[in-house]
């Protein structure tokens, strides 16, 4: 059993010990993403629950898959309203042209890595300035740069 198999099994029990709304508990599980800690090590696994084109909820697993958290983007119960589009965190190439955009023309970036900021609970994803310090962070549909 590969390690995605292994993440979204243990996503799929917790869900159905955690999730009481109809929505996120019949919403497909997304591929699961490493997110990593600022020095490229594994710090936990991100697998969201998709609906619409939207993410209605994720859980965070620990590395050895207990459940770290969940979290539901849902205002409304049974309802996308509300939820971020999933290709918001889950498309790593419009992560990255976000990025590129907010940097503006004068700074290269690298590819974008799952990973978080300051706080292991705050995730984004990170694009590093390349020949500098500091990165661009995308979470959700919110771009901003931080310097070294």
């Amino acid at each position: 059993m590969s390690d995605a198999d292994r993440v979204r099994a243990a996503a799929e029990a917790a869900r159905r010990q955690l999730v009481d709304d109809p929505l996120a508990l019949r919403a497909p599980l997304a591929d699961p993403l490493p997110v990593l800690t600022p020095a490229d090590d594994l710090d936990s696994w991100f697998v969201a629950l998709t609906a619409e084109d939207r993410i209605v909820g994720f859980f965070q697993l620990e590395p050895d898959l207990q459940v770290h958290r969940y979290s539901s983007f849902q205002s409304t119960r049974g309802s996308v309203d509300g939820c971020p589009p999933a290709s918001a965190w889950l498309d790593r190439v419009e992560i990255g042209e976000r990025a590129r955009a907010s940097a503006g023309g004068d700074q290269e970036l690298g590819e974008p890595i799952f990973s978080y900021d300051g706080s292991r609970d705050r995730l984004a994803w990170r694009v590093p300035v390349l020949g500098g310090p500091g990165a661009v962070f995308v979470a959700g549909e919110h771009v901003y740069l931080k310097g070294g």
